[in-house]
């Protein structure tokens, strides 16, 4: 049969010293002579240690009368060379750590002697260990055979050994530092410098150790280190001015860094000030919950770095809780102020800072089940994420992005933001001098942005999905100055269901709804040298089955109700084949709600088109296109009466009407097309590439117009 060893956790590194402390103090008193503890104490060791430890030490005083006893410069002496010897032949007993300790001085005072030779309890005042070193040589790929493993006994046990009981009322570790190392490689994996450690009634037998008011067997602990170091490649974390006692259940850092930039990834955070109430450890030290109160962050940094080849994204589904927790429970996080910046490698993009952030997350249950992926979140009763003011500059530095009044809450499945606007830095004019081409401007201002039946998990992926998005306000402003010239770039897969589908994040969506809906659209013509305004205010509109990726099938329509010029009933519906999107396929319809006096149109028609409409009464327009990336063909209905026009002509900052072209215009149209005798127009018209959609359905829309009035092209 094969010898049991040591199996040391580093979580209670202390513990065990402690307890191989008070185990050579029996052994002293088991014996009472000297001689026997400088050659059976460390021939004990070795032989239940196979052969890996030595133990040594420069004087042992002893107080028999008051029980005290006193070590200096102890050793325990860890045996790398045996230890790879026994990994080598397959020995299944050899640890996956080995500890090398220094220990200037050990006092025991207050030790019991009859007690621990009669009844088997080590019983005692104080034990302080000053100024302890340790060095732990970690053996990671050292695994046990599993099919031979003995089932192991409690914690408890494995720490009395042959005793009944230890007792200690006071337990000080003064000015240690722990250093652990993979022996293979020689790198840190953590390093702590000035850990102050007091423990307070440790108790270790059967009846205390379920024990739920205990901590590591103790009835009281006090923790504080200046610095921890942690992290195999450059010790990217590191933990300062940690202190932590079980008396308030609070613990406190002063902060916690994490450069992942270090282990080839591409992020780092910083948080400041962190305070955690209401902790406890409750249940044996191997099964045991952990329970969190209330945590709150004063300040948190988060930067991350996009476009760096980094190593791939390790797999999702790694279970959370691994260790001898079995259970962990948090209140509530309350990160106070919160900054996020967003860094590109590519020198054409701008980083983005977020900041002026804050979130509260509330009761989170895991238990060992827990796996790192997106039903993490299912375990979140509520999250709730606040930021005043999200602002960034576009790529161009021609706009400003601007999101006000942030609120995320994972309870509701809810996202609202106050405002959303999107504000040009340059005035029109500036605009297209800089632009230097034909080139929409924009301006937004929406309201009241509510996102509802939000998948929170889906989120956390950075995928949107949701039932409902609304908006309460929306004003949109377009100009473009046609004095420039045009813009010849191909728009060919520039659809709008185009432009969804080449989005490399999932969305889905399954309704929009924009109310208050005003859109405006100023021309500077060259034609007229002046600007006309085409408007649609007091409208609302509909969008339904927002999709995109795997999801992206079926059709989705966006369906409108507005007011044309501010006194023409307009509603048309506007589909889109999400199958067919790579080829574009689209349909269009709209229709006129009444009829309406044609002067109305010379709002635009004159500063665009220097055309004037003298008279004449529109009934009804509707048209019905289907079209696609190359093509649009469909119908166009057109009735009126009495239609009569002028053309116009202008001369600095006159307009006057060209008499002769206009009795020759009035001769060429068809002055009306009545119900009786309607004329429909058949559209059939190839795209021009270098048309967005907007303008192509126009177009489409307009030949048919000009086919009904009788004009050639």
């Amino acid at each position: 049969m094969k010898k049991a060893s040591i199996r040391i956790n580093k979580k209670y590194l202390i513990v065990i010293s402690i307890c191989f402390i008070l185990a050579g103090a029996f052994i002293f008193y088991q014996s009472v002579k000297y001689p026997f503890i400088n050659n059976k104490v460390n021939e004990v060791v070795k032989k239940e240690s196979n052969g890996v430890y030595d133990v040594a030490y420069e004087s042992i005083t002893v107080d028999e009368i008051n029980g005290n006893l006193i070590l200096t410069n102890v050793r325990l002496i860890a045996d790398t060379l045996r230890q790879q010897q026994l990994i080598a032949a397959g020995d299944t007993t050899a640890s996956k750590m080995l500890l090398d300790v220094f220990v200037p001085r050990i006092e025991v005072l207050g030790f019991k002697t009859a007690r621990a030779l009669l009844s088997q309890k080590l019983d005692c005042n104080t034990i302080r260990i000053t100024d302890p070193k340790a060095m732990v040589y970690l053996f990671p790929n050292q695994e046990k055979q599993k099919a031979k493993e003995q089932p192991k006994p409690e914690l408890y046990k494995q720490i009395l050994g042959n005793m009944k009981m230890i007792y200690a009322d006071t337990v000080a570790i003064v000015n240690a530092e722990v250093e652990a190392i993979d022996f293979a490689n020689k790198k840190t994996q953590f390093h702590t410098y000035n850990t102050n450690i007091n423990l307070h009634q440790v108790r270790i037998d059967s009846a205390y150790y379920h024990d739920t008011t205990r901590t590591l067997f103790s009835k009281f602990i006090r923790v504080s280190t200046s610095r921890v170091l942690l992290g195999s490649k450059g010790k990217e974390a590191e933990i300062k001015d940690l202190a932590f006692d079980t008396d308030s259940k609070k613990l406190q850092l002063s902060s916690f860094e994490y450069d992942a930039y270090k282990v080839n990834s591409n992020f780092k955070a910083l948080a400041q000030n962190i305070t955690l109430e209401d902790l406890e450890w409750k249940g044996a030290a191997e099964y045991s919950d952990l329970l969190i109160g209330n945590v709150v962050v004063q300040k948190a940094e988060l930067e991350q770095t996009n476009g760096e080849n980094k190593k791939e994204q390790q797999p999702d589904n790694k279970r959370i809780l691994t260790g001898w927790i079995k259970t962990f429970g948090l209140g509530r996080l309350q990160v106070k102020s919160f900054s996020l910046k967003n860094k590109y490698t590519d020198p054409d993009k701008r980083d983005i800072t977020v900041a002026n952030s804050s979130f509260n997350i509330q009761n989170i249950h895991i238990d060992s089940t827990a796996v790192m992926n997106e039903t993490l979140f299912e375990k979140i009763k509520k999250l709730e994420l606040t930021n005043k003011m999200l602002e960034f500059i576009s790529e161009d530095k021609k706009y400003v992005y601007r999101l006000t009044d942030l609120h995320l809450n994972t309870s509701e499945k809810k996202f609202t933001i106050g405002q959303v606007k999107i504000i040009p830095q340059l005035s029109e004019a500036a605009f297209a001098k800089a632009s230097k081409i034909q080139k929409d401007r924009f301006e937004l201002v929406s309201k009241n942005i509510i996102c509802t039946g939000i998948n929170i998990g889906k989120l956390a992926k950075i995928e949107l999905f949701m039932k409902e998005v609304t908006s309460s306000h929306n004003t949109l402003t377009v100009s473009r100055d046609l004095h420039q010239p045009p813009d010849n770039s191909s728009k060919i897969g520039k659809f709008p269901h185009q432009l969804l589908m080449k989005i490399k994040v999932p969305v889905k969506v399954d309704k929009v709804v924009c109310n208050d809906v005003h859109v405006f659209y100023r021309e500077n013509s060259a034609i007229g040298d002046s600007i006309g305004v085409v408007s649609f205010t007091n409208g609302k509109l509909t969008i339904e089955n927002v999709r995109n990726g795997e999801g992206g099938s079926g059709i989705a329509t966006a369906r409108f109700t507005t007011s044309f010029l501010e006194q023409i009933p307009l509603s048309g519906t506007f589909t889109f084949y999400l199958d067919k999107w790579k080829n574009g396929d689209f349909r269009v319809q709209v229709a006129t709600g009444k009829p309406f006096d044609g002067t109305v149109l010379n709002k635009i028609s004159i500063p665009l088109s220097l055309n004037r409409i003298e008279k004449g009464r529109f009934n009804s327009i509707s048209c019905d296109i289907m079209g696609n990336n190359n093509r649009a063909t469909g119908t166009v209905t057109m009735t009126y009466e009495n239609l009569k026009i002028s053309l116009l002509k202008r001369k600095e900052d006159e307009i006057n009407r060209k008499t002769v072209l206009s009795l020759l215009a009035n001769l060429l149209v068809k002055n009306n097309n009545r119900r009786a005798n309607m004329r429909v127009a058949k559209v059939d018209v190839d795209r021009d590439p270098t048309q967005g959609f907007f303008k192509y359905t126009w177009t489409a829309i307009f030949s048919g117009g000009r086919e009904i009035l009788g004009l050639k092209p």
